[in-house]
């Protein structure tokens, strides 16, 4: 009896030890990721699916998500409808990941609504088409990544609809693909195409660079920047594109901007594949601008206006864009900036005698632009030797009409010499008087002419 009653103790002590573990146990299964208010959360998902129009979902720690949900025509790991959620990623990384490789896969999904982010940390969206943005709907996203044949970063379907990237897009199709008003603060890697922008409303900006590394096929085109029907795209950064198949490369293609639509990059624009086109401007009034240079190959296409291909040498000097060469077909233009630090004027110094005029030859004087060191020259005109008035006097009069009665006013080198009768005679015959630096100058004439100024 004794035994049994000390293994009964025994056991009991064990349960009870047990048991003090447990809550540990628990707990730390339960570790929360993130809070809605005071609400804490173990599960994500739980706190997706509770937050509310308006509510924050505090991040607690690092969460990678990829739980999909399978719609009428595909999938996505969030979608938005209707309402706007802030996460504070409170220094941590929350990422979006849907790996489903089919389309439509969408790692976010927004549709009239808002998701915002607060507070350092990432917020990073990986799926087939990583973001999909829609009808009013808004977002802020760090980087971007879209593995799918025919997918996108960014995918924005209406003209009210906003997304801003804060770091990089890598996408095997297109980096952008908007409608609306994209905003990317990082760089854009794609394999076909960096930026589509297509429709009135279309506004992106990409204030990094556009990197495009592709095999181009004669029924798919590698482009840089895309701009459709009156888009607007700007890049601050360079766009290089380096393609190893056998269909055309552009570094941008603009294809009927006819109502105000334009690309902007300021950057340099580099192609390198078996067929290049730096930009092309294509049909009604497409609009280009490049402030840095632009690179192709020795073959390929530095421009192309509609169908006229030029060629670097081509662009003149504008007149719409002082400062800039223009290549244009007088339906669409492109402006390349001239990066002659003195394209819009020089700095002239002041005229320099270098070769002084003499009486036999013309005289060099020279000045020098204090930007660019340009130089300029211009000739003096070599020295003449005055002749003594009373010849300049009758030579005046020899080629001039200087009949009739009255005084005779005589002009040399615009200074007028007025030759009078002191007896005021002037009958056609007599003497005439001029006095000039105190000398008495005669004018004789008779009834044929004069014949003379003599002192």
């Amino acid at each position: 009896m004794k035994k049994q009653t000390t293994k009964l103790i025994a056991l009991v002590i064990s349960v009870l030890m047990l048991a003090t573990l447990l809550p540990a146990m628990t707990f730390a299964a339960e570790e929360p990721v993130c809070e809605i208010g005071s609400v804490q959360y173990a599960d994500f998902g739980d706190a997706l699916a509770a937050v509310q129009d308006g509510e924050t979902i505090k991040i607690l720690k690092d969460i990678e998500y990829d739980k999909t949900t399978v719609w009428s025509v595909g999938s996505y790991v969030l979608r938005i409808t209707d309402k706007s959620i802030t996460f504070d990623l409170n220094g941590y990384v929350l990422s979006l990941v849907n790996l489903q490789d089919a389309t439509p896969s969408f790692g976010l999904m927004i549709n009239n609504g808002d998701v915002c982010i607060i507070g350092d940390g990432e917020f990073n969206i990986t799926g087939y088409t990583a973001v999909r943005v829609e009808y009013n709907g808004k977002t802020e996203v760090t980087n971007v990544t879209s593995f799918g044949d025919v997918g996108c970063g960014i995918e924005v379907q209406d003209m009210y609809s906003t997304v801003t990237v804060n770091g990089d897009i890598t996408a095997v199709y297109r980096g952008v693909n908007s409608y609306g008003a994209v905003v990317v603060n990082g760089d854009i890697n794609s394999q076909v195409t960096g930026v589509y922008a297509w429709g009135d409303a279309a506004d992106v900006i990409v204030n990094g660079d556009i990197t495009v590394n592709g095999l181009s096929s004669t029924s798919e085109q590698t482009m840089g920047v895309r701009s459709y029907r009156n888009a607007k795209v700007t890049v601050n950064g360079s766009i290089t594109v380096n393609d190893n198949g056998d269909g055309e490369t552009y570094g941008v293609y603009a294809h009927t901007n006819s109502a105000g639509g334009s690309v902007i990059v300021n950057g340099d624009i580099n192609v390198n594949s078996v067929n290049s086109i730096g930009v092309a401007a294509r049909y009604e009034n497409s609009l280009v601008t490049v402030n840095g240079g632009i690179i192709v190959p020795d073959d390929g296409t530095y421009i192309r206006i509609g169908t006229n291909d030029k060629t670097e040498e081509d662009g003149v000097p504008s007149i719409i864009k002082p400062g800039y060469f223009e290549y244009t077909d007088e339906i669409s233009y492109v402006w390349v900036l001239n990066q002659h630090p003195c394209a819009l004027d020089h700095d002239w110094g002041e005229w320099i005698v270098t070769t002084p005029a003499t009486y036999e030859a013309d005289g060099v004087e020279t000045r020098v632009c204090a930007v660019c060191g340009e130089e300029e020259t211009r000739a003096i005109p070599k020295l003449v030797q005055e002749k003594p008035l009373l010849d300049q006097l009758n030579d005046a009069i020899a080629n001039g009409d200087y009949y009739g009665d009255g005084p005779i006013t005589v002009v040399i080198n615009g200074v007028e010499y007025v030759f009078e009768s002191n007896n005021g005679n002037y009958n056609g015959n007599g003497t005439l008087f001029c006095t000039i630096d105190g000398v008495v100058y005669k004018l004789d004439r008779n009834a044929k002419g004069i014949k003379g100024v003599k002192n």
